[in-house]
């Protein structure tokens, strides 16, 4: 982990490794200009028919006036989808009645492409829903020359934020590095740009046609 530290300057690294598995595992890189604790309450631990790492933050400027939560997950492949909905659903509670804005990212194995179809994928996005987390990314990310899914999420609960005229961008980049698509997620606010009125110059434009 030492070579992750120092992968990017000025960023602070933070991570959650397997215990019972040589693969897996999530990390999170923060700008050391904002203020960062790890919010150990919110995790949620193996179980027999779950297997995940997940690390959450609570991230703030300086000034407290902007605090947001941020959660990586990696769930393993064949997890119980009914399992990992309700440990999550805890989470989700928690986090909302706080008020705090909140975006969650990883690789959850949960194709949201079966949502019409699936039951458990429609009581696992339901319960997204019904606590006020929207999945920002709905086009395929897993793709192979047999499939195309829709594994890797991000969720965004407003929060605080609902009443502010903040600009929303998500979506996924094109790499074939990995057979797994990046994704990314963009919050920024508008920014009231001081217009100078210069004097308007009247121009013009004629020609002259040659017989």
């Amino acid at each position: 982990m030492e070579f992750c530290h120092n992968l990017f300057k000025d960023y602070l690294f933070y991570y959650d490794v397997p215990i019972t598995s040589r693969v897996g595992g999530v990390g999170i890189y923060v700008k050391n200009t904002w203020n960062c604790r790890i919010i150990d309450k919110y995790k949620f631990s193996h179980q027999d028919n779950i297997k995940v790492e997940n690390i959450w933050l609570e991230i703030s400027k300086a000034t407290g006036k902007c605090k947001y939560i941020v959660g990586g997950i990696y769930v393993h492949p064949n997890s119980n989808v009914d399992a990992l909905s309700s440990v999550l659903e805890t989470t989700l509670e928690d986090i909302r009645s706080t008020s705090t804005p909140c975006i969650i990212a990883g690789d959850f194995n949960v194709d949201l492409s079966k949502y019409m179809y699936h039951s458990g994928t429609i009581d696992y996005v339901n319960n997204l829903l019904a606590n006020n987390f929207l999945p920002v990314i709905v086009m395929p990310t897993h793709i192979t020359t047999t499939s195309a899914t829709v594994i890797d999420h991000i969720y965004y609960y407003e929060g605080k934020n609902v009443k502010k005229e903040f600009s929303v961008k998500a979506g996924n980049l094109w790499c074939d590095i990995s057979d797994h698509l990046p994704d990314f997620f963009i919050i920024s606010s508008p920014k009231q740009v001081k217009r100078h009125h210069e004097p308007r110059l009247y121009v013009r434009i004629f020609f002259r046609k040659e017989h």
